[in-house]
């Protein structure tokens, strides 16, 4: 029988001092020399490919789509509500949508394991806010009700850590789980402009259980009925889309460029719409991110820079659209102007109430440069 058939017949494990006891054997010396090479450079192999599928795999990609769909951008686009805790279905959904998520991470995490030493800052940032909470709890400045909500909150975001240290050791280095939130992140953000669209230009639309009523009229407040609150998640949606948009891919779809220009064009539109400070605020530093972050490939740059002239261009024409319509909204004589009339009423043309908020802008001024 010719050597090799004898040494690659036998297990890959021999290596080290087997292998060199092999090797030294007084008869065919040379040939099985050769051999012995081959066969630790194929252990070398194995060995290698063994570490590297020891690494956890990701869950289904549909798994972390719908998971994220629940937990993300549900409780951002539920409207039903009841007193006197109006967010408790939004609140009970998300930990609902979160932790069905991290269940489709826990067979890959009991296996492998997580780093916690990656998630040792944040995870410092939580133990000082649950010892806030429970210091305000103890010496009796807090409510019990509230005080326990927080810490539910605080635990939950501790366990969506402990998936997010797994999902960095994955095969995929996590970027599955990162696509699959950020879709979610501008699905709800490009739903939530939509509604901000109906209840600023279609008010009658509005039934008030799939989609919120505003209560500031000619303002968007979407379904979170908080102009701030709103920019400020259409904000992460634009920043959410960059990604998106560079891989061209959105949920389980591949979109064109154009798809994702228009997406981005809904969601500053939105921010218009809501007529934040919060907005203006952040389509600002789109632009310092432009200016500062010399990886961002020139596509994206050209991207950032374009949000602050598109928020112009959006409230010029808006601001037109009041005044040719007599439609009281706070674009009509001045973006801040705030309108004093009841949710669900139609407004008489231009009855708004003097603009405060450039005056509060004025007082942040010096004396000397007001």
């Amino acid at each position: 029988m010719h050597p090799r058939s004898r040494w690659f017949g036998g297990p890959l494990s021999i290596t080290g001092a087997g292998a060199g006891s092999l090797c030294g054997s007084p008869a065919h010396m040379c040939e099985k020399a050769g051999v012995c090479l081959s066969q630790n450079r194929v252990a070398f192999t194995h060995r290698h490919a063994m570490s590297t599928t020891d690494l956890p795999a990701p869950p289904e990609r549909s798994a972390l789509i719908v998971g994220t769909l629940l937990a993300v951008a549900a409780p951002v686009l539920l409207a039903f509500s009841r007193t006197p805790t109006v967010t408790m279905f939004n609140h009970l959904l998300s930990f609902l949508g979160w932790g069905g998520l991290l269940l489709t991470f826990r067979g890959a995490v009991q296996a492998s394991g997580v780093q916690w030493r990656q998630c040792a800052p944040m995870l410092l940032a939580l133990v000082l806010m649950v010892g806030a909470a429970l210091w305000s709890w103890w010496g009796g400045a807090w409510p019990s009700s509230l005080a326990l909500s927080g810490l539910a909150l605080l635990g939950g975001a501790a366990a969506v850590l402990w998936a997010a240290g797994w999902a960095r050791r994955a095969r995929d280095g996590g970027l599955e789980a990162f696509h699959a939130f950020a879709s979610a992140v501008v699905l709800a953000g490009v739903l939530s402009a939509v509604i901000a669209v109906l209840q600023v230009f279609l008010p009658s639309w509005i039934d008030g259980n799939v989609m919120a009523h505003s209560g500031l009229v000619g303002r968007g407040v979407g379904n979170l009925r908080q102009p701030n609150h709103l920019s400020s998640w259409l904000m992460w949606a634009l920043i959410a889309l960059l990604p998106l948009a560079e891989q061209r891919r959105f949920l389980v779809w591949r979109l064109p460029t154009a798809a994702f220009a228009a997406m981005g064009a809904l969601l500053v539109l939105g921010v218009v719409l809501t007529a934040s400070r919060t907005g203006v605020l952040g389509i600002v530093l789109l632009v310092l991110w432009a200016v500062v972050d010399r990886r961002l490939s020139r596509p994206v740059r050209w991207a950032l820079w374009a949000a602050p002239l598109l928020y112009i261009v959006f409230w010029f024409l808006l601001s037109l659209w009041a005044q040719t319509t007599q439609h009281c909204n706070p674009l009509a004589k001045d973006f801040f102007a705030v309108c004093d009339q009841a949710p669900g009423e139609q407004p008489p043309p231009f009855q708004c109430q003097p603009p405060q908020r450039p005056m509060t802008w004025r007082d942040l001024l010096p004396p000397a440069a007001r």
